[in-house]
């Protein structure tokens, strides 16, 4: 993976996780975020997703306090 396709998640920022939604697509979930401890390299998705929003995967590791997450991606809020 180039590091144009990497992005970097700084400590302290909020990222939400996903869920599935409709026709088994993933979604933001609004109510289900955390703060980041340590920074994240992650990939940005090609994926539709709503304005401001940018889906990112990341490692399995980073999320093993959420066990039941239904994937890898987390959503994160694009600069103002």
């Amino acid at each position: 993976m180039s590091n144009k396709n990497k992005i970097t998640i700084a400590s302290g920022t909020r990222v939400y996780l996903s869920e599935v939604g409709y026709y088994d697509y993933f979604y933001m979930n609004k109510d289900e975020h955390f703060i980041v401890e340590k920074e994240i390299i992650g990939k940005p998705m090609s994926w539709v997703s709503p304005r401001r929003w940018t889906p990112i995967l990341i490692p399995p590791e980073e999320l093993k306090a959420f066990p039941t997450r239904p994937c890898n991606v987390v959503w994160l809020e694009d600069n103002k």
